[in-house]
C-alpha cells in the first residue's frame, strides 16, 4: 500500500523529475498496468523519469537510456537493449557458476 500511495502522490503532482525505486515489482497486475501507463504519460510529456527496476522488458520497451549498476559500480551504460542484454548474459553466467 505504501508503494501505491507514494506513486499516486508523486504522479498526481506531475513533477519535472520523478524517481521510482522498484515500483514495477510491487502490487497486483492492475496496479502494475496503471502505474506503467502513468509512467508512459510522464515520459511522453518530456518529463524526466528515473526508474530502478529489475524488469528488463520495461527497460527495453520504454526507456531511452539505461544504466546497469552492479555492486555499486556502473557495469554498463547506453542503449536499453544493449544494457539489458549484457545484464541478462551476466545473470545467466552467474547461474552456471558453482557456489
Amino acid at each position: 500500500m505504501r508503494a501505491r500511495l507514494g506513486f499516486a502522490i508523486s504522479a498526481s503532482i506531475e513533477p519535472d523529475i520523478l524517481l521510482l525505486d522498484e515500483l514495477l515489482g510491487v502490487g497486483d497486475v492492475a496496479f502494475k498496468e496503471k502505474s506503467q501507463k502513468k509512467i508512459r504519460e510522464l515520459m511522453n510529456k518530456a518529463k524526466t523519469v528515473v526508474i530502478v527496476t529489475h524488469e528488463p522488458n520495461f527497460v527495453r520497451e520504454y526507456c531511452t537510456k539505461a544504466i546497469w549498476i552492479n555492486q555499486g559500480q556502473v557495469a554498463e551504460m547506453g542503449k536499453p537493449a544493449k544494457v539489458v542484454n549484457e545484464y541478462l548474459k551476466f545473470i545467466e553466467k552467474q547461474k552456471s557458476v558453482p557456489k
